[in-house]
């Protein structure tokens, strides 16, 4: 199992002068990772920490990240959202292609309410997702949000998410409760799709969805700039 190791994280922080003690950002993606455990050991001032496209399978080792803003953990084996009761500064979380499904999904957005500060949220290609009201039980949940999957939470769909609460959590209870009957089956029979969210087919999802927003931030300043010159032109 590869493991974060104090090495690592030297070679890592190249742009620190390899001084762990002050790093406040550090790029661990695509290392082959099975587990985020000891990066809190090395360096507690992390405020952005990329581990993309890993192995890492559970949320684990950020008590200490207390200045933690940015985590992306996109492409990886993550079931739950959890580990998060100490990142009081969080206001970025990616967990792009990850497997956080619908009898796990409730609990992972409890969890949130740890981080207050959580303006953006990114659950694209996880397995609640195919839940037609996911995105309104989501924003209901996590209300602190302004942007869930690259879109922004207007007021209206806010409210509406909150007027809908109770009956989208019933809803989802018997999804959960089928959900686990269903892999339970799958399990006893052995039925497996060896092409089902493949590593090599969620990496290839996660660089579609970043030239898609790409695009989309390019798009947004280029019609803010016509924006801008039209009002000038007007003035």
């Amino acid at each position: 199992m590869v493991e974060v190791t104090r090495d690592l994280m030297r070679k890592r922080a190249e742009h620190n002068e390899m001084m762990l003690s002050t790093l406040e950002e550090v790029s661990l993606h695509q290392q082959d990772l099975k587990t985020m455990l000891h990066i809190q050991d090395h360096s507690r001032h992390l405020k952005i920490l990329y581990l993309q496209n890993n192995l890492i399978e559970k949320m684990e080792g950020m008590t200490k990240l207390k200045e933690l803003e940015y985590l992306n953990m996109a492409v990886n084996s993550v079931a739950k959202i959890e580990g998060l009761k100490r990142c009081e500064s969080l206001n970025k979380l990616d967990l792009t292609l990850n497997f956080v499904d619908v009898e796990d999904f409730q609990e992972s957005l409890e969890e949130l309410d740890w981080c207050p500060m959580l303006d953006e949220l990114t659950l694209t290609g996880n397995p609640c997702t195919d839940w037609d009201k996911y995105r309104e039980y989501t924003i209901a949940k996590v209300p602190q949000i302004k942007r869930l999957d690259g879109e922004d939470v207007d007021k209206s769909t806010r409210l509406a998410a909150k007027v809908n609460l109770a009956e989208n959590e019933e809803n989802l209870a018997i999804l959960a409760k089928a959900s686990l009957e269903q892999k339970e089956f799958e399990k006893k029979e052995g039925k497996h799709d060896p092409d089902a969210w493949s590593r090599q087919n969620r990496w290839d999802y996660y660089q579609e969805e970043q030239e898609r927003k790409r695009k989309q931030s390019e798009e947004r300043k280029k019609n803010s700039m016509f924006k801008d010159y039209n009002d000038h032109m007007d003035e």
